[in-house]
């Protein structure tokens, strides 16, 4: 590609930079356009999102293993939410723990240890601890800073206190059994094949860890309890109020049954059936949509979903139970069912 094909190899590079900046100038030209979909009722745009959603993740290998791992990922990242755990990082690492491992295994293959003394290497590393030890060092400059400012407030004797194992807690512990069964399947490993996955499952272990002793051991009493509530205090606007914890978790146990039963339907009778099914009745029943909305959105977007994801891309529909039993059915559906 560098000697005889030296043409074509320009030719890519110089159609990708040009294809990133023209989509960088489309969505900058229609980002008001693109803000407008936040005005869109949710009855309207959450069943399409969803549908969307299926498609792609099945697009992926043409497997209902992909759909029901990104189910199982969905509540995993609600609850992670939920208990105030950063999704973030673990998206991070999802998508570059293979560049990364791989890198890793070629540096320390090049310069062994000594990779870790290089003065870039260095600066990456403390960089990267700043980020992670950054945070603390800052609430605990604010709270030196205020410190003074308190002392117009009662203070009572801080004191280390035990909170009750709660939910918070177990799934703290949970977080933390996961990198420690990943650091003993793979203690018999080669050196090349446990590098990545040792060194991950460490840090991984070390911060769970801390994350655990954070919710099982507090600080009551003093000032510091005091300032450490007012910390979080501006992470909603002053005039919101919180919805209760009963309503979200009913909204959540609601929304993941609606996913469980377009699963199971998907199965006895054929994924694209099915979604039309799951944005009709998730619009009609879930958002409150007319009837004449309900199905007019889920059959423009049936149609839609049918034409780019069929005719287009032409996948190779899974075999639904409706189509085993009645295989002429499946036929006259082209392999929907």
């Amino acid at each position: 590609m560098l000697t005889k094909h030296l043409s074509v190899t320009y030719a890519i590079i110089w159609t990708l930079a040009i294809a990133h900046m023209m989509g960088a100038v489309i969505c900058l030209s229609g980002s008001r356009l693109f803000a407008k979909l936040a005005t869109v009722r949710v009855g309207l745009l959450l069943p399409l999102i969803l549908a969307i959603l299926f498609l792609g993740a099945f697009n992926a290998s043409m497997s209902w293993g992909d759909i029901c791992s990104l189910v199982l990922s969905g509540a995993f990242g609600w609850i992670m939410k939920r208990l105030d755990w950063p999704r973030p990082p673990l998206i991070l690492g999802l998508v570059l723990g293979s560049m990364c491992e791989r890198y890793y295994f070629i540096s320390t293959e090049v310069y062994g240890t000594g990779f870790f003394t290089r003065p870039v290497v260095l600066i990456v590393l403390l960089a990267a601890l700043w980020v992670v030890i950054g945070p603390a060092v800052r609430r605990g400059y604010r709270r030196l800073k205020h410190r003074n400012a308190a002392d117009v407030l009662p203070r009572t004797k801080a004191r280390w206190a035990v909170r009750r194992f709660d939910h918070r807690s177990l799934f703290a512990f949970v977080m933390m059994l996961i990198p420690a069964a990943a650091i003993w399947s793979a203690r018999d490993w080669n050196f090349g094949a446990r590098l990545m996955p040792m060194t991950a499952a460490s840090a991984a272990l070390l911060f769970c860890a801390l994350a655990f002793l954070r919710q099982l051991v507090t600080i009551e009493g003093g000032a510091v309890a005091a300032e450490a509530s007012d910390a979080h205090a501006h992470e909603l606007p002053q005039h919101a109020e919180p919805i209760p914890a009963h309503l979200v978790r009913s909204r959540g146990l609601r929304f993941f049954l609606w996913i469980a039963g377009a699963l199971a339907l998907g199965y006895g009778i054929g994924l694209i059936p099915a979604l039309f099914v799951l944005m009709l009745l998730l619009a009609r029943f879930e958002f409150g949509e007319r009837w004449r909305t309900s199905v007019l959105l889920s059959v423009l977007m049936t149609v839609a979903l049918w034409v780019i994801f069929d005719r287009i891309f032409a996948i190779t529909w899974s075999p639904s139970i409706l189509g085993n039993v009645v295989p002429a059915l499946r036929d006259a559906t082209g392999g929907l069912l």
